[in-house]
């Protein structure tokens, strides 16, 4: 996350922010409404050592999505928003037509949504076709990730 974080912030005219769900694990100064921890915010530079997340398990994609979404939605007018999901977990089979909801909504309100899925998690079941990846193997993500963002952003 922090290379994809740096390699965009590289870019001229994009601006990124990174948060983390859930974190609990983390100090009560860090954390933000909702247990979310921002590790890069909009317009600073990322630093590694933000980016150690351990992985303790829930997967809380909804909420995750609607946080993004209010969050780029507060950004200024006119600017593309694109909400990119990562995620190693996956959602139980009840939570997929509400996440498919949040997506269609965000869209709505002027956010597209994309998501990979590592490992175990199958994002297609909720996620637009063409907006998705479902990865193996953390090796791949480099490659899903500019196929992904390079179809987003030259398709427009």
């Amino acid at each position: 996350t922090f290379a994809i974080a740096e390699a965009l912030g590289s870019v001229n005219g994009i601006e990124t922010q990174v948060a983390h769900f859930p974190a609990s694990w983390c100090a009560d100064d860090e954390l933000q409404k909702d247990g979310v921890r921002v590790i890069k915010r909009f317009g600073k530079k990322p630093k590694p050592i933000d980016f150690g997340v351990p992985a303790l398990g829930n997967t809380p994609i909804c909420q995750a999505m609607l946080w993004g979404g209010m969050q780029l939605c507060n950004r200024h007018q006119g600017s593309r928003k694109i909400l990119l999901v990562l995620t190693d977990g996956d959602l139980d089979n009840w939570q997929w037509p509400q996440a498919h909801k949040i997506v269609s909504r965000l869209g709505k309100a002027g956010v597209e949504v994309f998501a990979i899925g590592i490992i175990d998690s199958v994002v297609d079941a909720w996620i637009p076709a063409g907006h998705g990846k479902n990865i193996n193997e953390i090796k791949e993500l480099p490659e899903a990730m500019i196929s992904l963002l390079k179809g987003a952003l030259l398709d427009r």
